[in-house]
């Protein structure tokens, strides 16, 4: 079961952290650092500074950053009104850890996989096929074209189309896609990236413009086109942003308390200004030493191996608006992905397809790694956990070889 430190607010209690405030705090530390040989006393004023940027940042991401959404239509009996759903589709890339990220925003440690949702095929979104020279040209902008946006409402029509549409309540929606390149002829594709790298030819316009000519060059007997795929991006979080938290609130004894009231966030500070130099050594440590996201926990059959672009997966875990972004749903923690050899391409057969596999697992109780235990758990979830637990289920060759027959079994005694 793979990892979940985060939680999530329900919409009308999310709030956006002002970006301001941190980096005032920041600069104002870092002012205070250059100036502390002259005075001793800037050494503390500046660690305090930026231990309270640090610690507003990570309290955000972990605790108010997450918007719980809850499907209307819930696919798994979870038990948890909706908010853990199934999603079955083929991977179309992986984020890896630290990808595409600058030195600050690598406290998000997360590793992630962007999920082209079934029954759709690369074909019927190649189809609505960009202009190579409007792409080219806003390579790298936040521009969204028309091709995207219709790519975007055909797959919202789908069976699973709810998972990237709006939802009540989101401060902002845009969706979330990813380029492929599909050769028209042998009918294969590829991610852009997987092709090009994040910086093809070099920075700007010109580079992007010069790797593509020369592609289409290479490549002309394929007829290559662009076109963009809207995904649903799943994260396997990472304990970065929990650890360096943890870090910082021990030296005020812990940070449940300090939530209570206006007083008692004001003590907390105070606590952790007069400790800061000591706070910023141990959330360093706690940085350096965090653990990555992966894959590796969440995978229900590890002896299959990792899940690769091109795999059709399933995956299950919570819901929810990342509010650190512009605007999109996303499953966010990933505790269970597994591969699937065949998912069925049309919508009538999808449909039993996908309510099959989300319904088997829903049955599987989950053991939360964060603390949580087996809470939550609807009664035939923890019917089966406790049959789990039993010594006569918990053989691990063959029942005839380290199993055991129950105390008082008719057949006999125990074996093992």
């Amino acid at each position: 079961m793979g990892p979940q430190y985060t939680s999530c607010v329900a919409a009308k209690d999310f709030w956006k952290l002002p970006g301001w405030v941190v980096g005032v705090l920041a600069a104002f530390g870092l002012v205070s650092f250059l100036f502390a040989v002259a005075n001793p006393l800037l050494f503390l004023v500046g660690s305090a500074a930026l231990v309270q940027a640090l610690r507003l940042t990570v309290d955000w991401m972990l605790n108010y950053k997450l918007i719980c959404l809850h499907r209307n239509k819930p696919d798994c009996n979870c038990g948890d009104g909706g908010s853990t759903v199934c999603a079955l589709g083929e991977l179309g890339d992986i984020e890896e850890v630290g990808e595409d990220k600058n030195p600050i925003e690598d406290v998000d440690n997360d590793y992630a996989v962007n999920l082209i949702l079934s029954p759709h095929s690369h074909f019927e979104f190649a189809k609505n096929k960009e202009n190579s020279f409007d792409f080219i040209n806003n390579y790298g902008k936040d521009e969204v074209r028309q091709p995207a946006r219709d790519n975007l409402k055909l797959a919202q029509k789908g069976p699973q189309g709810d998972l990237i549409s709006e939802q009540p309540g989101m401060p902002g929606f845009t969706g979330i896609w990813r380029t492929f390149v599909f050769h028209m002829t042998t009918k294969e594709y590829f991610p852009w990236n997987e092709l090009f790298g994040h910086n093809p030819g070099g920075a700007g316009p010109s580079g992007v413009k010069s790797a593509w000519t020369d592609y289409l060059v290479k490549n002309a007997w394929k007829q290559p086109v662009i076109y963009s795929v809207p995904i649903l991006h799943c994260e396997f979080e990472g304990s970065r942003i929990r650890d360096v938290l943890e870090a910082i609130e021990v030296f005020s004894f812990g940070g449940s308390w300090c939530k209570k009231n206006f007083l008692f966030r004001i003590l907390c500070t105070i606590l952790q200004s007069i400790f800061a130099p000591l706070a910023l050594l141990n959330a360093i440590r706690a940085w350096a030493n965090a653990t990555g996201g992966s894959q590796a926990d969440a995978l229900a059959d590890p002896a299959a191996g990792l899940v690769k672009p091109k795999d059709f997966i399933i995956v299950k875990g919570r819901w929810a608006y990342d509010g650190g972004h512009d605007g999109y749903n996303e499953i966010h923690a990933v505790r269970i992905v597994q591969k699937v050899a065949y998912v069925p391409q049309t919508e009538a057969e999808f449909a039993a397809f996908q309510k099959q596999w989300c319904e088997r697992l829903g049955e599987v109780p989950h053991v939360d790694p964060a603390g949580a235990g087996t809470s939550g758990l609807t009664p035939h979830q923890q019917e089966i956990y406790d049959n789990q637990q039993k010594p006569e289920n918990k053989w691990e060759l063959h029942p005839e070889v380290d199993g055991c027959e129950p105390v008082g079994h008719p057949e006999g005694p125990d074996i093992r």
